[in-house]
């Protein structure tokens, strides 16, 4: 499998944390390469032009939980509209605001969000210099090429100096991000609007270069013509190594997504590390990358969910409950990751059958995915949340102690984390692998 397969598959979960339709990173791949090919740039720049595309949302989850919170809304809702309306002008800013903001909350408070929004300074500057900046770190720490980087973090500036985080005009935009931003807007708005965008987001001898894509409906098609467009140096082969930095990648994703979780995938990963030898699961690697990607469905969710402080009404329980299905889905179009997929999406699965989403029991519940399930709920029990207050550690193993004795988890994985978790000198039960 090639490295660009494995992002392309797993560019599905970032679609998810932007609210977009399935397949927009790479219908934005396929228009974005067409563009590269035309500007004629050569072997090596359109390697890293791929890596840029497929990659250009890795931050996205960074800035979900502070647009929840300062718009009042559902995130992915916002961020569908910020990316339809030109947040450069005073109009589009106010329409973006009129159609998002507390859109379902009271008159009242709808009023004062709006207030609060008219006068906040530099709001949508610093939400993308969040998403960029966490985007290119991703990249960076990918090894991918400074150029990838700097594209992914160059990916909102515009041609007239208007655009974000730094305000860059023209030619100071590095050209890797100039045709990434223009086949972003492309896929999402069409090509009509973005060229009508030449000379103010845009450069306008790449817009003179965007055509009308014939873009495959089919999701197999379509990622089969991604990588059929790798060119010869972004050909690199996802062995054991990058496999595992692209989990590491992802769960860090993940974690941003809300505050409350900062962390809990890598610490889920350590638990389950530190555990799996004793439970005879060899060197524990896909054990450890399922417990890395056993949240990746929560970026479907909103962060009005993930961050809500009283009880979830019976429509968002019925979302969370949906997450492990978003998790084995994504999982499941690599097929590098597909033998986890079941184990990441079963963790909250218990024993008795009274887990979710499917109801499994004992009989259907491998050692591994029982691991992860007792990792998962160990380190959301000694993590606070917004919610309740943290447990402390031993507290914790003392009631999934009385858990496994009701046959909901696996005693068996209980007192393996427990050996590791409580290990002398070992705080908060993990360290981060």
């Amino acid at each position: 499998m090639l490295l660009g397969e494995l992002l392309g598959a797993m560019s599905y979960a970032l679609d998810l944390a932007e609210g977009e339709q399935s397949g927009h990173v790479l219908r934005t791949c396929l228009i974005g390469m067409g563009l590269g090919e035309r500007a004629g740039l050569d072997d090596r720049a359109l390697g890293d032009l791929y890596y840029a595309l497929l990659l250009k949302d890795a931050g996205c989850s960074s800035n979900s939980s502070r647009i929840a919170a300062v718009l009042l809304a559902d995130d992915h809702r916002a961020k569908r509209s910020s990316k339809r309306r030109d947040l450069t002008r005073a109009t589009g800013r106010f329409r973006h605001a009129i159609t998002t903001a507390a859109h379902d909350r009271p008159v009242r408070e709808r009023v004062q969000t709006l207030r609060a929004l008219a006068t906040s300074e530099g709001f949508h500057r610093e939400l993308i210099r969040i998403r960029c900046e966490r985007g290119a770190s991703i990249a960076e720490g990918l090894g991918f090429s400074p150029a990838t980087v700097e594209a992914i973090r160059s990916l909102d500036e515009h041609w007239d100096g208007n655009g974000h985080p730094l305000g860059l005009r023209g030619e100071e935009i590095p050209l890797l991000a100039r045709i990434a931003g223009l086949a972003q807007t492309a896929e999402i708005c069409g090509v009509r609007n973005a060229r009508r965008r030449a000379g103010r987001w845009f450069d306008p001898e790449l817009v003179a270069l965007l055509r009308e894509e014939r873009l495959p409906r089919d999701e197999v098609a379509l990622a089969a013509e991604v990588e059929g467009l790798a060119p010869g140096s972004a050909a690199i082969e996802a062995d054991d190594a990058r496999i595992s930095r692209v989990a590491h990648a992802f769960a860090e994703v993940v974690d941003a997504k809300a505050p409350s979780t900062g962390g809990h995938s890598h610490r889920v990963a350590a638990l389950v590390a530190g555990a799996a030898d004793s439970l005879g699961l060899g060197g524990g690697r896909e054990v450890v990358r399922a417990a890395l990607l056993h949240d990746i469905g929560k970026l479907g969710l909103s962060n009005r969910i993930l961050d809500k402080p009283g009880p979830l009404t019976s429509k968002e329980w019925t979302a969370v409950r949906a997450h492990p299905l978003q998790t084995e889905a994504v999982l499941h179009r690599a097929a590098a990751l597909r033998p986890i997929a079941p184990i990441a999406g079963a963790h909250h699965e218990r024993l008795d059958g009274s887990g979710y989403p499917r109801g499994l029991t004992a009989e259907e519940l491998p050692v591994a995915a029982r691991l992860v399930t007792v990792a998962d709920v160990y380190d959301s029990m000694v993590s606070s949340r917004p919610y309740r207050v943290a447990m402390t550690p031993s507290g914790t193993i003392d009631r999934m102690r009385d858990e496994a004795r009701a046959g909901r988890l696996d005693a068996d994985c209980v007192e393996a984390l427990a050996a590791f978790a409580l290990a002398p000198g070992r705080e908060h039960g993990a360290p981060t692998v």
